[in-house]
């Protein structure tokens, strides 16, 4: 493998984290990275910081040009892959260039959803996915007072806090199709505790309908909702999650579903092809099933897995899980693994105490975490994911996992140890 032409489609967690493990294995096979955007690697999970004014622009960038130096990485910034011929083992540019290759990786993300084609072509109607995303929001959010947010998922509630904390006394309105928010994360009972921290805070929301069409009119958006409703607001921030990008791929043989599917390797249907991060489709470590799993740590894992099958050094990706933690107007969540029963049998024990706004809930299935829900007591998330990596039987604790904190994975790792000890 020494010697390889290794090139990699996307410079961001995935890209990174794969150029690390090729480096790890080979100091001298020449790497190639491409890049659309033409600038350093950033974090995307930092933009809604920067809108909240909390970092400078500078402090998004997590590699700077020593980083492409010491790992002798060959950057193209600033063009755009367009196709790939995978018999000729070649890669097209937006410019018309063509790179050869002798593996490749995809890492080229996703891209925000717009609920209709008219609504992207409307410059006060604005997703976050990018650094240019996040400036727009920046520049036309300092003379907006009416703000609506379509989605109530994670990235339309860090957007939203993050204009809240960046400019007092706007307006905030969510349009949302389901009937609570964060429905793809958290259950109602959760969901309950935090729309009555929001709405404390003037925060208002519509449950139940989604936009159907939008004009520009007197520098405003001019929104109609599916029930007929009209709706104007100075800016609009569009949520509705996203899709990964693999429109430029779909001819080229390379075998895709909602994402580019991969096996456990990380590899495509085609040998020296690979993909990982938010546009690839792997394996979920608790369902078992192939699903794109859009978060940072994720991308890191699997482009991690991805460099080092490329530079000979076979490892298998054990399984994607989904994590996250977030604070959303002073409260902090965190969800870890499956959030909702909708596959399988699964036992629910959960906690609340609506007044001191703390939730707790865990799925079970044979006495191991599948998935828990945290609002305010989050500090042991981190435990509760390696339990659920290890699928560790939490039998001895179970009904103290929604009241007790640190106290019982500090419990659960003494027995672990101990059971380690016996074994010995």
């Amino acid at each position: 493998m020494k010697g390889k032409k290794q090139v990699i489609i996307g410079n961001s967690a995935a890209g990174l984290s794969a150029i690390s493990a090729i480096r790890s294995i080979d100091g001298s096979c020449p790497i190639t990275v491409i890049s659309a955007e033409n600038c350093m690697a950033y974090s995307p999970v930092l933009l809604t910081y920067y809108i909240a004014q909390k970092i400078g622009r500078d402090d998004l960038f997590i590699a700077d040009d020593r980083f492409y130096r010491e790992h002798n990485v060959k950057t193209i910034f600033g063009d755009r892959a367009v196709g790939i011929d995978p018999a000729q083992q070649t890669v097209y540019l937006e410019d018309d260039t063509k790179l050869e290759y002798d593996n490749l990786l995809i890492a080229t993300g996703a891209s925000a959803k717009y609920p209709t084609k008219e609504s992207s072509k409307i410059p006060r109607i604005l997703t976050v996915r990018t650094i240019e995303d996040a400036e727009r929001i920046i520049r036309l959010s300092k003379d907006a007072q009416e703000i609506v947010v379509l989605g109530a998922g994670l990235i339309s509630m860090q957007v939203a806090n993050a204009l809240a904390l960046a400019k007092k006394g706007i307006k905030l309105t969510f349009v949302v199709g389901s009937r609570y928010i964060l429905s793809q994360n958290i259950d109602d009972g959760c969901a309950a505790i935090l729309q009555k921290r929001l709405e404390s805070q003037g925060v208002s929301f519509l449950f139940g309908r989604n936009a159907e069409s939008f004009k520009e009119k007197n520098n405003k958006v001019w929104i109609v909702t599916d029930r007929g409703e009209d709706l104007f607001a100075d800016l609009v921030v569009v949520g509705k999650g996203v899709t990964p990008n693999i429109g430029w791929i779909k001819e080229t043989g390379v075998k895709v579903g909602r994402g580019v599917i991969v096996d456990e390797y990380m590899r495509t249907n085609i040998e020296n092809v690979f993909a990982a991060g938010d546009v690839a489709e792997a394996m979920h470590l608790i369902s078992g099933k192939r699903q794109v799993i859009a978060t940072w740590p994720n991308a890191c894992i699997q482009g991690r897995v991805s460099g080092l099958n490329m530079a000979g050094y076979p490892e298998k990706f054990d399984g994607g899980l989904n994590s996250n933690v977030t604070n959303i107007f002073g409260l902090t969540l965190a969800t870890v693994g499956l959030c909702r029963a909708t596959d399988g049998n699964f036992e629910e024990i959960k906690y609340a105490d609506e007044e001191r706004e703390i939730y707790r809930r865990f799925l079970l299935s044979d006495n191991r975490i599948a998935g828990a829900v945290l609002l305010s007591r989050v500090a042991d998330a981190g435990i509760i994911r390696n339990l659920i990596e290890n699928k560790t039987d939490v039998t001895p604790w179970k009904d103290r996992l929604t009241k007790s904190l640190l106290s019982v994975g500090t419990e659960l790792f003494r027995w672990l140890a101990d059971k380690t000890k016996e074994s010995n």
